[in-house]
């Protein structure tokens, strides 16, 4: 009974190994929009470039950094209509998504909200399958102001056929309708800057097991060293 025991809980172990796991990308992208925001003017007006705190955004500027999420998110609500599938992800607590713009000193980390959402199986084909999430953080300025930045993507397939449930891994990086979108909120100058920007290179790393995986494996390999080890006493 010991023995079965011991090789259910490596069994698992390794069964968890290859089902959960945090998938990762290493990306450059470039500016592809530039908008503003005013208060007196509310529509978004395009422009070269935007000044803001610590440098000027401009369109082509070089975007670096990494993108990484739980390929077992939670599940907050799953919505269907259809062959339409709608779901969210709540908080999305395993997401990570810096944004490092070289140019304009700025260097986003999520410290706030981390959202996700993926969309497929409608029938209009001016929508596309996506997997797409982002976060947020409060810069507080000393003087009682305060700005908002918002970073998102989206892993975009517009063919209709490489996402559903399962999050996208390694083949995401191929698909053809990736984006990655930047706002500041309350930026001096202008009430808002939107930064719309194309991958042009992305790298997926290793797919790295959670945590729990790791403590998993290691009880079930302490089982049979303990195991083994009585064994060799008897």
């Amino acid at each position: 009974m010991k023995k079965i025991l011991t090789v259910a809980l490596v069994g698992l172990a390794f069964s968890n190994a290859s089902q959960a796991a945090i998938y990762s990308f290493e990306y450059t992208a470039r500016v592809s929009k530039v908008e503003e925001e005013t208060r007196l003017n509310t529509t978004r007006t395009s422009v070269n470039s935007s000044s803001v705190a610590g440098g000027t955004i401009s369109v082509g500027d070089k975007i670096t950094g990494v993108i990484s999420y739980d390929s077992n998110a939670p599940i907050s609500t799953r919505h269907v209509n259809g062959s339409a599938v709608s779901i969210s992800y709540g908080y999305l607590d395993s997401l990570e998504l810096s944004v490092n713009f070289a140019a304009a000193g700025i260097h986003f980390e999520p410290n706030s909200y981390k959202w996700g959402y993926t969309f497929y199986g409608h029938t209009n084909p001016a929508l596309t399958n996506s997997f797409s999430a982002g976060s947020y953080r409060y810069n507080f300025i000393p003087g009682g102001s305060m700005t908002q930045e918002t970073a998102s993507f989206q892993f975009g397939d517009s063919t209709g056929t490489k996402i559903g449930d399962a999050l996208p891994g390694a083949e995401a990086a191929g698909f053809d309708s990736n984006w990655l979108r930047y706002q500041l909120l309350n930026n001096g100058n202008a009430e808002g800057v939107y930064v719309t920007a194309d991958f042009t290179d992305m790298k997926f790393t290793q797919a790295v097991p959670e945590p729990e995986t790791y403590a998993m494996l290691l009880v079930g390999l302490a089982a049979i060293g303990w195991r083994r080890r009585k064994t060799i006493n008897a």
